[in-house]
């Protein structure tokens, strides 16, 4: 009796699969897991093994489109409990030992089913979709620079087609890597000022950015935030004049990697991205127009928070206060 549930189970799982293969077109980007098995159901145990499950489907929806994991874009990661990071990170580290994604992270109040992380990731398609090939020699340009806080877990500037995409920056000084002191006008420039540096580590003003999403704990702390943000943009004489901001999410979330009050991913356009000659000073994988094997452009360890500054022969901009708190 059991053995005939389980076989109705499985054929009923099929059914369902066969109904959504036909209603959800095969190449629809980006992709959201939870961590469903075969039978439509939350897998069994916790928060590994449901990130474990959520990059499995990641992973086999990546590849029926002829595509692999090297060319996740960005991974933006949904957790019940911020506390349950590094157990996702030694998961994300297993499945991108090599390269690793720009990437978000916050905290929410609740994820469909009860689970306890959702992964979201935006995959690059170097033939284009639907019947609009794109250029043949499409580059992926990464690039890390040691004036922003390194990130073992995520790269932090993956450049593809027009747009770039940008790795949350949380107010974390890039010379200690720990959470700066202050409030939360402190906390939003430092976070402005790591985005700073990585876009100039690729020769690009802040005018470049298309889109923020900022992250708060709290939405009273709005005007404070904009507060500062006015201070950043517009960024240039010409920006100023035509009064240019970019487009702009703001979201509240139940908490933040080091429970810090801010947290701010960018999106910005990227003209040179499309270009097939790379400036030598980043990092270039292999065209993701067709399937080859990338280059990775860094290896680095899974290490629980928080990870030391990397050793570099230039020093990172100087920060206020640092707390010790992790």
């Amino acid at each position: 009796m059991e053995a005939l549930t389980l076989s109705l189970l499985l054929l009923a799982a099929v059914l369902v699969s066969s109904l959504l293969d036909q209603i959800i077109p095969r190449v629809s980007l980006p992709l959201i897991q939870i961590a469903l098995g075969l039978i439509i159901a939350i897998v069994a145990g916790g928060v590994a093994e449901q990130a474990t499950q959520c990059l499995k489907n990641i992973e086999a929806i990546v590849n029926s489109i002829d595509h692999d994991l090297n060319d996740v874009i960005r991974l933006s990661i949904y957790l019940r409990d911020i506390m349950d990071l590094n157990a996702v990170e030694k998961v994300q580290a297993e499945f991108f030992p090599t390269y690793q994604p720009a990437r978000t992270v916050v905290a929410v109040e609740g994820l469909p089913q009860d689970a306890l992380v959702m992964v979201e990731a935006l995959v690059d398609n170097g033939e284009g979709t639907q019947s609009v090939p794109q250029a043949g020699d499409l580059l992926k340009l990464t690039n890390n620079t040691h004036n922003a806080p390194y990130d073992a877990c995520s790269t932090q500037t993956v450049a593809f087609s027009h747009y770039n995409n940008i790795t949350m920056q949380l107010p974390l000084c890039p010379k200690s890597g720990r959470p700066i002191l202050g409030d939360v006008a402190a906390q939003t420039a430092q976070c402005l000022r790591n985005v700073k540096a990585i876009l100039e580590s690729v020769d690009v003003p802040l005018d470049d950015i298309v889109k923020v999403t900022i992250f708060v704990k709290d939405l009273a702390d709005v005007e404070a935030v904009n507060g500062v943000y006015k201070t950043f943009f517009p960024d240039s004489g010409i920006a100023r004049a035509v009064n240019y901001l970019p487009a702009r999410t703001m979201v509240p979330v139940k908490d933040l990697p080091y429970h810090c009050a801010s947290t701010w991913p960018w999106k910005r356009s990227c003209p040179m991205a499309t270009a097939p000659r790379p400036r030598p000073s980043r990092t270039v994988t292999a065209s993701s127009s067709r399937r080859t094997t990338p280059t990775p452009p860094r290896s680095a360890p899974w290490r629980p928070r928080p990870w030391p500054s990397p050793t570099t022969t230039t020093s990172p901009p100087s920060c206020p206060s640092t707390s010790t708190a992790t």
